[in-house]
């Protein structure tokens, strides 16, 4: 019978076993391009070679280069977590921040929802970079770190500048991705901002409390309650309420606070 000291060691050779044909494979990958190539670059960053990379930089290489879905090296670089290349490829002033793939994402767009914060920063300390791109969706590196609940990153993009109120193809918000996400720290740190817009509503008229209402989040709700600009008495394009929504899909709790709430002031 196998120990589990043993069944460790055979996980581990062949962990190394695995990393090692990896490395050879980049090696083969890289080795085969043509000399000062952008896509010896663009691969050098997908695997995070970066002697590769600052020699094929010091050679003159170009480190805009798209590709076929229009990534850069520094997007590969992001997308991979090769943090040393994307650093390094940071300090060339060369390397333009606002690219856009063919998808329309961004660098900081891969780096906010992939939670690197580090990443995140240095972009920001760049005033090249324009917070507010928005991708073929409409979604914006905001709207990321607000889905994936990176609350850390959302402040850092709001205090940077951030809109808050961009909405995306459906019309929605940032506030209502973080009423949809259930996520109660992201809700008060939007709400805090004195310029997110509260009460807009998307393509089908829902407002962020109604996204919270119809899921059954009470913590939400009630959060989104304690603002006095949130208006529970809108209605979306079917003539429903938060209150309704609440009642329809049987949310007892969240109908509860709602009748219990009083109307904001006029």
């Amino acid at each position: 019978m196998s120990t589990p000291l043993a069944w460790l060691n055979q996980s581990l050779t062949y962990l190394n076993t695995s990393i090692m044909k990896e490395v050879k494979e980049e090696q083969q990958t890289i080795s085969k391009l043509p000399a000062a190539n952008p896509l010896k670059l663009r691969t050098a960053a997908y695997y995070g070679v970066i002697e590769e990379v600052k020699q094929l930089l010091a050679e003159g290489v170009n480190p805009n280069f798209q590709d076929e879905d229009g990534m850069t090296a520094l997007m590969w670089a992001i997308v991979r977590g090769k943090k040393t290349v994307v650093l390094f490829l940071l300090q060339d002033k060369r390397t333009k921040l606002n690219i856009q793939s063919k998808s329309g994402y961004t660098a900081l767009m891969y780096a906010a929802s992939a939670g690197y914060v580090g990443i995140v920063q240095k972009l920001l300390q760049d005033k090249r970079t324009d917070l507010n791109l928005q991708n073929k969706r409409g979604n914006t590196a905001l709207m990321y770190a607000v889905q994936e609940g990176y609350t850390a990153i959302v402040e850092l993009l709001l205090n940077n500048g951030a809109n808050p109120n961009l909405l995306e193809h459906f019309f929605r918000t940032v506030l209502m991705y973080a009423a949809f996400s259930a996520n109660e720290e992201t809700i008060k740190i939007l709400l805090k901002d004195k310029r997110v817009k509260t009460n807009l509503q998307d393509k089908f008229g829902d407002t962020a409390l109604m996204c919270a209402a119809k899921e059954g989040y009470t913590t939400a709700v009630y959060t989104l309650l304690q603002d006095k600009r949130v208006d529970p008495n809108i209605e979306d394009s079917y003539g429903r309420t938060a209150l309704t929504w609440a009642e329809r899909s049987g949310h007892k709790e969240v109908a509860d606070l709602l009748r219990a709430h009083k109307s904001p002031e006029k």
